[in-house]
């Protein structure tokens, strides 16, 4: 990343279309709790004396950006060119929200990431997480207002955890007659400082070919 600022092949986007009678605000606050919830979402990484380090801020900080759905792009390309946008390290979290209003009642929420705040984190369970903030949100609304009807529907539009076509033919390419050769019994033995046949370890070793 440092070497390609300009370079977005590293971020990774899920996105979900949003039916609801929400205002935008508000919607946009039910998923910034959703990043605050996560505490990978809100990690800073940084050069401290030129080595590469990270904290985990005690608030999401980044900025809600808006866009209007456009009129000559599908949805689906329109949130593959807002997920292509680099992120600077410099001014910004790893971790960015966007929101495309479509028709009234219609939002469809992207929430990008570089891989390296991403992992260990699926598409489920960040819909989970969200749906449960809208429902919290409208639950309380209804119990201490006039029942109001807010209508709340998720579809699935992105995942962060299902590469497309391209990714994985890329890939396949750069691991091609790649051949991994993990000897874990060896690695067992020598962090064990195992010091005869009978204390070692009895793990096999492995290989794989990645084709």
């Amino acid at each position: 990343q440092q070497k390609s600022p300009q370079n977005g092949s590293y971020n990774v986007s899920t996105a979900f279309r949003v039916e609801s009678k929400l205002p935008i605000e508000t919607v946009s606050e039910l998923i910034i709790d959703m990043f605050n919830f996560f505490p990978a979402f809100r990690t800073q990484v940084f050069l401290d004396k030129g080595t590469p380090s990270q904290r985990i801020l005690p608030k999401w900080n980044g900025a809600v950006n808006i866009f209007p759905m456009s009129k000559k792009l599908t949805i689906g390309q329109q949130l593959e060119k807002l997920n292509g946008l680099p992120f600077d390290f410099d001014s910004e979290l790893p971790s960015r929200i966007n929101l495309i209003e479509g028709r009234a009642g219609e939002i469809v929420v992207q929430v990008v990431f570089h891989h390296i705040v991403a992992d260990g984190t699926t598409a489920r369970l960040i819909a989970q997480k969200l749906y449960d903030n809208f429902q919290t949100y409208i639950n309380d609304v209804t119990a201490t207002s006039e029942p109001v009807e807010i209508g709340t529907y998720f579809e699935a539009v992105q995942r962060h955890d299902q590469p497309n076509p391209e990714s994985m033919q890329f890939w396949a390419e750069q691991l091609k007659g790649i051949s991994l050769n993990i000897d874990l019994a060896s690695q067992a033995n020598a962090q064990e400082g195992a010091g005869n046949t009978s204390e070692a370890s009895t793990v096999d070793s492995h290989e794989f070919e990645l084709d």
